[in-house]
């Protein structure tokens, strides 16, 4: 019963002995880097040499477990992901988030570009990793806060091999890594956003698999601020959407996970798990 932590910037982990089949993908790896503009990022040389070995999405946009003390005792290293590799128990789910130098957030877009360009190869190398895998590479936000949140975005791994080279322009944004993982694995929604059509598109790839209808957004917001929720920085009430994008069943409250679905994230330099 935890999947609804996972909005909660997915802080939330166990590692999983089984893989649980999804429809257009077993395991998904995000990485998220930092405030950087789509056109900064997209001109970038080391990130740009990636949108040719996977697809693009050029029309993206972009609960803490800080004083949970019972999650921060479940947060391990990140060497974590190597012993997971050598093992060969790759969890379903996987959110990294590098250190503040390596995500560009202290440093530039440059820096972060040459972080990844050492750090992701090598892992899609690896058929342990990339097995049936959709790896995401995006940013938080843009750097500057009066356009449009629009985040360079790209999808690779094995996932996405026969299509890679390619762009998808269907709208989506950082709700849309919820509403596909909950699509791809019939898992239901969290009744928030995630259920919102218009910020919730699922992920092309998987939704020609499960025949989920996208939303055509010819007016996207600017998503520059906050939903009003739970987690806003001054809770407001907000009515619970009924329809959703995931399978089973709609609305507000916590999902069942199968217990073999494993998640894991990787934040900041750290493994974090949590059963």
């Amino acid at each position: 019963m935890l999947f609804k932590s996972i909005v909660y910037l997915a802080l939330v982990a166990a590692a999983a002995a089984q893989t649980t089949n999804g429809k257009a993908f077993d395991h998904i790896f995000i990485v998220f880097l930092e405030n950087t503009d789509y056109a900064k990022a997209a001109t970038d040389a080391a990130l740009s040499a990636f949108i040719p070995q996977g697809v693009l999405l050029d029309q993206y946009s972009g609960d803490s477990i800080a004083k949970n003390a019972t999650r921060c005792a479940n947060v391990v290293p990140a060497t974590q992901l190597q012993t997971d590799l050598v093992s060969g128990k790759m969890p379903n789910y996987s959110f990294y988030t590098p250190n503040m130098i390596n995500d560009g957030h202290n440093t530039t877009v440059a820096d972060a570009s040459k972080w990844l360009t050492g750090f992701l190869p090598p892992l899609l190398d690896n058929k342990t990793f990339n097995n049936n895998t959709l790896v995401v590479v995006t940013f938080d936000e843009t750097e500057n806060y009066n356009i449009q949140n629009r985040v360079l975005t790209i999808l690779l791994g094995d996932a996405v091999a026969s299509i890679k080279n390619t762009t998808d322009s269907t709208y989506n944004t950082h709700y849309s890594l919820l509403s596909t993982v909950e699509n791809n694995w019939d898992l239901g929604d969290l009744g928030r956003q995630d259920a919102n059509p218009t910020l919730s598109n699922v992920f092309d790839i998987v939704a020609k698999v499960s025949g989920y209808k996208n939303v055509n957004v010819t007016n996207p917001p600017l998503l520059n601020g906050a939903d009003p929720g739970f987690l806003a920085p001054a809770p407001t009430s907000a009515p619970t959407p009924t329809a959703g994008v995931g399978g089973k069943g709609s609305g507000a409250g916590e999902v069942a996970i199968p217990k073999v679905f494993g998640v894991v994230t990787l934040l900041a330099g750290v493994f974090a798990a949590i059963i």
